[in-house]
């Protein structure tokens, strides 16, 4: 795909230098530092800008966007650390609406739900940050990292993530399984894909209904970050 495309078209040591400036200005996992490199991964290469009275310099790998930088973000992270980087892609995106709902925020106002015809039968949705003035999504990243963590902590949980903590384990079961129509395991009680789904009244799903689209896309915004 183009996005695929765009990223390996890239020096792979140019590639590996924006990586290391993203860990060098991660440093010790303070939230403030964790926002400038999360701002860095969708700034153009090379431009300059001021966060928090720092200059910082652009990062951004082309066709890399907001589901997957922030996988580097997770692996580059500690679990020891003060605002430990999870992993923000479209699945875990639901999740964040599932927990601001629980909250009692209303999310429509935050987010904005695209439909997709999969066939004759079945509508798939995607939820995607509402671009406009009510949050950046460096803000969305941090709030969606905070709860899970606090989340974490309360709860007892199989096991820790091998090196991110309960946090990391956390966020692997809410990650849920595809939705196929292969899979017996679709039930919202036992795959939280679907339960997050049901549970913000987007769709509904059982074993005759396919959810490829989940697979698929970035988080597209629009706004400036600051």
């Amino acid at each position: 795909k183009d996005n695929l495309i765009n990223a390996m078209s890239q020096p792979k040591s140019e590639i590996i230098d924006r990586i290391k400036e993203i860990k060098k200005v991660l440093g010790s996992g303070k939230e403030i530092e964790v926002k400038a490199a999360f701002i860095m991964m969708t700034k153009k290469y090379g431009t300059n800008f001021k966060f928090e009275g720092k200059e910082y310099s652009g990062a951004k790998i082309p066709g890399i966007d907001i589901s997957y930088f922030t996988k580097l973000l997770f692996f580059l992270g500690n679990k020891d650390w003060e605002c430990q980087p999870l992993v923000y892609d479209n699945q875990l995106q639901n999740v964040h609406c599932a927990l601001l709902k629980d909250s009692g925020i209303g999310v429509q106002s935050l987010f904005d739900i695209h439909s997709f015809k999969m066939d004759s039968s079945t509508i798939s949705c995607r939820i995607s940050l509402r671009n406009g003035d009510l949050a950046k999504p460096v803000d969305f990243y941090i709030d969606f990292i905070k709860r899970v963590k606090s989340l974490s902590e309360s709860i007892e949980l199989s096991g820790d993530c091998e090196f991110q903590g309960k946090a990391g384990r956390l966020e692997e079961i809410m990650f849920g399984k595809e939705l196929s129509r292969k899979r017996i395991d679709n039930d919202p009680r036992t795959n939280p894909r679907a339960f997050v789904k049901n549970y913000l009244g987007l769709t509904e799903y059982d074993d005759d209904q396919n959810d490829q689209n989940d697979r698929e896309g970035e988080i597209s915004t629009t706004n400036e970050m600051p």
